[in-house]
């Protein structure tokens, strides 16, 4: 790994966290926020007459929305980190996948063409970048094939190029060359270093994710993003308990507050700045939340009970 490299990942790294932190302390200040507003009463009006805002912060296909993003991200994560460890093949079915990241089986280049060993039939096998194919397990050596397609191991990457030329010895050696490249591969190959063999594309473009998500930008952009959904997930979630808590009471004590204007006066009255809060300011609040309290109290203690009129006997 080169320099640049490490310093890539390392500037990644530290971008990553602090947006993640910076996102995380202002969901945690808003959640401090509403969970004041909430507590001294702001929305109990709100709650009483509707429940727009318990729906707004549990909003279901906001919250199916939320988590077909963030399976989608750790999916891919998921993916990225298979085909990272297993040499970039993905099982599918009897076969493997892969996802190809150069455009050297794109076209034939003019040298190729010239040398006139790629056919019509060849070219229409031919893939591009960000092209899913499928490779098939590698025939015995004595049935591998010149200008068919395979894939090779080199140096712990997987190449997939057409079989150019066969030294034929005590052990055969295999060079390769991708048709739009002008010259073959760097070195010969042995049988062991081929694992399989080209079968056909089976999605076109779509690969262009997976690439990305291998980089180390899409990994640490993924990653970010599922970290700050999850987090306003859970900061929603406890935005909505603090409301569906506050509703079960202020629910109740809607036609209360409706016809106290002394209690009315005092939920409409000024907020209390956080940042210039003082040792009596907030004495003063709580003692207005006791005041609203006794007299929602004394109101339900000393409500007439509703007597049905008695009804006189038929003679």
């Amino acid at each position: 790994m080169s320099a640049l490299e490490i310093a890539i990942i390392i500037s990644m790294i530290v971008a990553s966290v602090s947006i993640i932190c910076f996102y995380i302390l202002a969901l945690k200040a808003i959640y401090i926020k509403e969970k004041f507003l909430i507590d001294i009463g702001s929305y109990d009006q709100d709650i009483a007459n509707s429940s727009d805002k318990i729906k707004k912060g549990n909003n279901f296909f906001d919250s199916l929305i939320n988590s077909l993003i963030i399976l989608l991200c750790v999916a891919i994560i998921g993916t990225m980190a298979y085909t990272k460890f297993s040499g970039e093949l993905f099982p599918y079915n009897d076969s493997t996948t892969l996802v190809v990241a150069s455009k050297s089986m794109s076209y034939t280049s003019k040298t190729n063409k010239n040398k006139g060993y790629i056919t019509a039939e060849m070219e229409a096998q031919q893939f591009d970048l960000g092209d899913i194919i499928i490779i098939d397990d590698k025939p015995v050596e004595e049935d591998i094939t010149l200008y068919q397609i395979y894939a090779y191991k080199k140096d712990g990457k997987t190449i997939i190029h057409r079989l150019y030329e066969i030294n034929r010895g005590d052990t055969n050696t295999y060079l390769f060359r991708g048709d739009a490249n002008i010259g073959s591969d760097d070195k010969y190959v042995n049988y062991e270093d081929i694992i399989g063999v080209y079968n056909r594309v089976l999605i076109s473009d779509i690969g262009m994710v997976v690439l990305f998500s291998q980089s180390y930008y899409g990994f640490y952009i993924l990653l970010s993003i599922v970290t700050i959904l999850t987090a306003s997930s859970i900061f929603e979630r406890k935005i909505y308990l603090l409301l569906k808590k506050r509703a079960s009471r202020s629910i109740l004590i809607a036609p209360i507050i409706e016809n106290n204007e002394t209690v009315k006066e005092t939920l409409q009255s000024d907020l209390i700045d956080d940042t210039e809060e003082t040792e009596s300011s907030s004495s003063d609040r709580k003692n207005k939340k006791r005041f609203i309290g006794k007299i929602v109290w004394n109101s339900k203690r000393h409500k007439p009970k509703e007597v049905e009129p008695e009804q006189n006997d038929k003679e």
